[in-house]
């Protein structure tokens, strides 16, 4: 059988790649470069297939012409899936009221001790006013630790509204 001569241009035809890409594979000894531009078409194909055939990215199996993935391959694609499982997990959590964002938690949290200690701050007023003229020291007693359970009162109750309310107004003026 005669050796068929062709240019890289006519073997990067053949194989659907750049001359450049040709002469780099040529360095590598995966196309057979037989003198100045000249390639043996049948020894650089057969090169070439060989070369993707044993690319990571192009297995094949050779029985069923099944594309076999590697195992790099399949790693990132369960990676990637249980990345995209954990966010939709996320966003149902955050949904139902579970999960919060945290620059609203924080904001929220800011919120309700500032005003917490605002009203803290505003006891001695309050209590300079309602105690004056009380005698009785149980009875002052009583009225400081009613406007101090009221002040700290803020902060008991968790109510997950507060976060969902602060975080989707916080979306709406970022958005606009």
């Amino acid at each position: 059988m005669s050796l068929k001569k062709v240019t890289a241009s006519e073997l990067g035809e053949w194989v659907n790649l750049q001359v450049d890409r040709i002469g780099k594979l040529a360095n590598e000894g995966v196309t057979v470069k037989l003198d100045h531009g000249k390639y043996d078409l049948k020894a650089s194909v057969a090169g070439y297939v060989k070369f993707l055939q044993r690319s990571k990215k192009n297995q094949w199996d050779v029985e069923t012409g099944d594309r076999v993935e590697s195992l790099d391959h399949v790693k990132e694609r369960t990676r990637k899936m249980k990345a995209d499982a954990d966010l939709a997990e996320l966003k149902v959590a955050e949904a139902k009221g579970k999960k919060h964002d945290s620059d609203a938690v924080r904001a929220v949290m800011n919120e309700q001790v500032f005003n917490a200690k605002a009203r803290l701050l505003a006891l001695s007023m309050k209590l300079s006013a309602q105690l004056t003229g009380i005698e009785s020291q149980a009875q002052r007693k009583e009225i400081c630790d009613e406007l101090i359970y009221e002040a700290l009162n803020e902060l008991k109750e968790y109510d997950g509204s507060i976060f969902i309310n602060k975080y989707f107004d916080d979306r709406k003026t970022v958005a606009h």
